[in-house]
């Protein structure tokens, strides 16, 4: 199993206010610029980035040496051996200094793929505060109290660099930063608290989300999947943790959305490359039409499109005429009330509907098993069916017993901290249906 940015862990136990960080200092040089160069691309093979001749030329004779990276490299390995959590903060922050060197290389060769995602992990590592430093809080504990082995990406950065294979080190920091799988997340970013919301629970806890966020995954993992892509934390856009809204994943096609939501509209530009991993046939809604995936629900070959005040028709119409392209069917379902068509409804396979308020009575969703959300609960109608289990928003006892008592296996999560922002189980993810 392989989840990314595993690096994180090491991060959580030296941000304790329990541990005093010791005065930094240098304590080795780098690689020669031809060493440097081979760790580059190293580094870009790692991450899958493509690169021509001319390119890779470039980078080797781009005469760069850090020795943030020597450093922060001698730092963590001496940390690990001391089982030293100041010397870890420390060797991190310099690799996040290092790592924000990078794309400068990369895009004077010509290279541009991931750039902004490269530069706001360096920013996230550099800071030496949040962030990806509180993901995994339980696994950290254990590395340092328990001394259980560390992430191998990890371990092996390290080493390889102590023996001077630049170019696996560089592979090896490549990896761990992002390898690319088939469900998509993105971690959530300070900024969080600024997301747009229509709630009166006032602003989320930045803390609290992260730990959310990352019991969230765990319950992801616990259904058996085990190809997660974690992108990075993006504090330019509040709301990017909620990565299902700029991109609507079919069995054949990508289409990239239109957010109603302006201050959202960038947010397809930070994760569109993710997606050309997975799909050679993008397609992408138009202006004046708006479109955001919270407002799709699929139900096998058909997928239904809620009108509300972040998708209109126009965009409505261009999605519908792209699902036929591909021999898909949609249809327009008019909203009145609640934010996004998913809001309300969830569908969890099996002819089994979730529903709740002005969903309850719509003719076209007559034909499923109705599961009716009692309006106490309505929140709960948001949730996710993976491999015969629901994960759903923890504490709302009456739909979780109708869930159960139909046969899945239900999973609660606590996603308070994303409530507040008009977030439900199903926004934070992306799934990949099928390489196209």
């Amino acid at each position: 199993m392989k989840v990314i940015l595993s690096f994180v862990v090491l991060f959580l136990i030296a941000s304790s206010t329990a541990i005093q960080v010791r005065e930094q200092k240098p304590v080795s040089s780098g690689p020669s610029p031809a060493q440097f160069g081979d760790f580059v691309l190293g580094f870009v093979a790692g991450m899958e980035i493509a690169m021509n001749g001319n390119s890779t030329e470039c980078v080797v004779e781009s005469n760069a040496t850090f020795d943030d990276f020597a450093n922060g490299f001698t730092l963590i390995g001496e940390g690990f051996d001391h089982l030293s959590a100041s010397d870890v903060e420390q060797g991190i922050e310099l690799v996040g200094e290092g790592l924000a060197q990078i794309p400068q290389i990369l895009s004077l060769c010509g290279v541009t793929e991931f750039i902004g995602d490269i530069v706001n992990v360096a920013k996230e590592l550099s800071s030496g505060t949040g962030g990806i430093i509180e993901v995994i809080l339980k696994e950290a504990l254990n590395i340092f109290h328990n001394r259980e082995d560390i992430t191998e990406d990890w371990k092996n950065m390290v080493n390889d660099w102590k023996s001077g294979d630049y170019q696996s080190s560089g592979q090896n920091l490549g990896l761990v930063i992002m390898n690319f799988q088939h469900i998509i997340t993105r971690l959530p970013s300070k900024s969080l608290v600024d997301g747009l919301t229509s709630s009166d629970l006032g602003k989320p806890d930045y803390k609290k989300a992260v730990e959310q966020h990352q019991k969230y995954i765990e319950a992801l993992l616990s259904c058996g999947v085990d190809d997660v892509l974690i992108l990075p934390p993006n504090i330019d856009y509040p709301d990017s943790v909620f990565v299902e809204d700029p991109v609507l994943c079919t069995p054949h096609c990508a289409i990239i959305t239109r957010p109603g939501a302006t201050t959202r509209r960038e947010e397809t530009k930070i994760i569109e490359p993710a997606i050309h991993r997975y799909y050679s046939n993008v397609e992408r809604i138009q202006a004046p039409g708006t479109l955001e995936a919270g407002d799709v629900m699929m139900v096998g070959n058909h997928y239904y499109i809620g009108v509300s005040a972040r998708t209109n028709e126009e965009g409505a119409n261009q999605l519908i005429a792209i699902l036929k392209k591909y021999k898909m069917t949609g249809s327009i379902v008019p909203l009145k009330k609640v934010l996004h068509l998913k809001t309300g409804l969830s569908y969890i396979e099996n002819n089994n509907l979730l529903a709740c308020g002005e969903f309850l009575t719509l003719e076209e969703f007559q034909k499923y098993n109705i599961i009716e959300v009692d309006e106490s609960e309505s929140y709960a109608a948001n949730c996710i069916w993976v491999n015969s289990n629901v994960i759903m928003p923890a504490g709302f006892p009456k739909t979780a017993k109708k869930v159960a008592d139909l046969g899945y296996n239900v999973i609660t999560v606590d996603v308070s901290e994303f409530q507040k922002i008009d977030g439900g189980s199903k926004t934070m993810i992306l799934t990949i249906l099928q390489i196209s």
